[in-house]
């Protein structure tokens, strides 16, 4: 049985050519609760990112990060952490790559910290 990720008529890009696709935000009607998508264009190498939703002062009302994605296209949700979550949002989307375990390990020492290479990024507002 195969299980394929990707599109296989899509050509896997490598990371310095990794790109935000689509990126979109939907309330719940909870209020409370956002769906938030991300589509990437597919890679050749597993990247990481950091998602962050800011209100209008640039307060943190929620974030969410993951470490090597296995899909081009993704879907979280996200649980604001304000007391009135009404009015315009910020959602920031930073895709990036890190040294691996390898690179930054010298037998059973850590020496150096993985340094993160950002290859994209994206910023849309929203209002709820």
């Amino acid at each position: 049985m195969d299980i394929q990720f990707t599109d296989l008529s899509e050509i896997p890009v490598p990371p310095d050519e990794v790109r935000i696709r689509d990126l979109g935000v939907t309330p719940y009607s909870d209020g409370v609760r956002l769906r938030l998508s991300l589509e990437l264009t597919p890679f050749l190498k597993p990247p990481s990112g950091e998602i962050f939703i800011t209100d209008l002062l640039g307060n943190p009302v929620a974030a969410v990060n993951f470490i090597e994605a296995i899909d081009a296209k993704m879907q979280y949700t996200l649980h604001l952490r304000s007391a009135d979550p009404h009015g315009e949002f910020t959602a920031r989307v930073i895709i990036f790559y890190s040294a691996s375990i390898d690179e930054i390990t010298e037998g059973d020492q850590i020496i150096a910290m993985p340094e993160k290479k950002i290859v994209h990024e994206k910023v849309i507002t929203f209002t709820l």
